[in-house]
C-alpha cells in the first residue's frame, strides 16, 4: 500500500525529507536485488461503470491527470502483455465484466513507481477501480490472487490503501481532525487483518474520509492479498483531508 501524491514530487525536488520518502526510498534500495516479473498497480482514479479494466499494452506513457503542481514527473515504462492477458482470461472464468483497453499511468502508478522504480524499467499492469458492488470488486481480487498464484509469477502489487481523500478540505488547507480519525480506523482494521470492515465504520467516519473509488481499488487489493492478512505499516503522512500511508502485507 503507497502514496501516490504529487506532493511527493515536490518534496523530493526542494530536497524536503519525510518518514514517507525515506520508507520508499528504503523500499527502492531493498529491493534493487530482488526480481519481480511485473508491478500491477490498481487505479483509484481509473473508474469505470461496469467494468474492471486492465491495460494490456506492451509500452505505458505517464498521464498527466493532476494540477497545480510545481514538478510533473513523466513516468514511460514497459507492460507485461502476457500476465494482462492471464489476468483478463481469470476475470472471465469468474465471471466477472473484466475488459482491456488503454490507460497508461496514471499518478496512482506514477508517483509510487518512480520512487521505487526510477530507472523505468519494471513492466507494469496498470488495473481500474470500478463502481460495481464491493462485493465483485472483492470477487475480482481472489481471481486474480488464484491467476498469479498458477502462473508462477512473482509481481508487485501496489495499492492507494483507501485512505481520506477529502480534496475541499486539502485545498482550502482545512483543518480536518475526522479525515484523520477515518485514517487511523482504516489503517488499524488493515493492521489486524480487517480491512473487509472498513466499510462497516460509521457513515460519518466514511463521509469525512471521502475515500477515492468508494474503496473499490482496496477491495479488489483485499481479494487480492486475502482479506485476512495483517498488515505491517512503516510510514504515515498527510495534509488536512488527505492520508498517505506506506503499509506492507505480505
Amino acid at each position: 500500500m503507497v502514496p501516490h501524491s504529487a506532493t511527493l514530487f515536490e518534496d523530493e525536488a526542494a530536497c524536503r525529507s519525510s518518514k514517507v520518502l525515506e520508507v520508499l526510498r528504503s523500499l527502492r534500495d531493498r529491493w534493487t536485488g530482488e526480481t519481480f516479473d511485473a508491478v500491477v498497480v490498481l487505479s483509484p482514479f481509473w473508474i469505470s461503470e461496469k467494468h474492471f479494466y486492465i491495460d494490456p499494452n506492451p509500452h505505458h506513457h505517464a498521464s498527466h491527470d493532476y494540477a497545480g503542481y510545481a514538478v510533473e514527473v513523466k513516468y514511460d515504462c514497459p507492460g507485461h502483455p502476457a500476465l494482462a492477458r492471464l489476468l483478463l482470461d481469470a476475470g472471465r472464468t469468474a465471471g466477472l465484466p473484466v475488459s482491456a483497453r488503454r490507460h497508461g499511468a496514471d499518478h496512482s502508478a506514477s508517483v509510487p513507481m518512480h520512487f521505487l522504480f526510477p530507472k523505468r524499467r519494471m513492466p507494469l499492469v496498470p488495473l481500474s477501480a470500478s463502481e460495481l458492488p464491493l462485493k465483485m470488486s472483492l470477487a475480482w481480487g481472489r481471481a486474480i490472487r488464484e491467476a498469479l498464484a498458477r502462473s508462477g509469477l512473482r509481481i508487485l502489487l501496489l495499492c492507494g490503501g483507501g485512505l481520506s481523500h477529502n480534496l475541499t478540505a486539502c485545498l482550502h488547507w482545512e483543518d480536518s481532525i475526522a479525515s484523520l480519525i477515518y485514517d487511523q480506523k482504516v489503517m488499524a482494521c488493515l493492521r489486524d487483518g480487517r480491512g473487509a470492515e472498513v466499510p462497516k465504520m460509521d457513515l460519518y467516519w466514511l463521509h469525512a474520509g471521502n475515500p477515492s473509488s468508494g474503496l473499490s481499488d482496496l477491495f479488489i487489493f483485499l481479494g487480492a492479498i486475502g482479506e485476512d492478512s495483517p498488515g505491517n505499516l512503516l510510514a504515515y503522512d498527510g495534509a488536512p483531508g488527505v492520508g498517505w500511508a506506506v503499509m506492507e502485507i505480505k
